[in-house]
């Protein structure tokens, strides 16, 4: 099982795409960047890659400017 980082430019941004996630009922964590990847800012969203093109719908329809990135 593969993991996908959702990367956000701000905190107010992961915590509006957590929101949209648990409506949607798409699993994720919501996990330190500092991990994975220098750009964004401190937290991204963690999820099964095979969520990959829900995160991105949901995010893009939320109007959320994210990057998502295999890890």
């Amino acid at each position: 099982m593969t993991d996908c980082l959702a990367i956000f430019e701000d905190t107010r941004s992961v915590m509006q795409a957590e929101q949209v996630l648990i409506r949607r009922g798409i699993p994720f964590e919501t996990v330190p960047r500092k991990k994975y990847s220098k750009s964004g800012c401190g937290l991204a969203i963690q999820f099964d890659e095979s969520y990959k093109d829900d995160v991105h719908k949901a995010t893009e329809e939320a109007q959320l400017n994210s990057k998502i990135i295999p890890i």
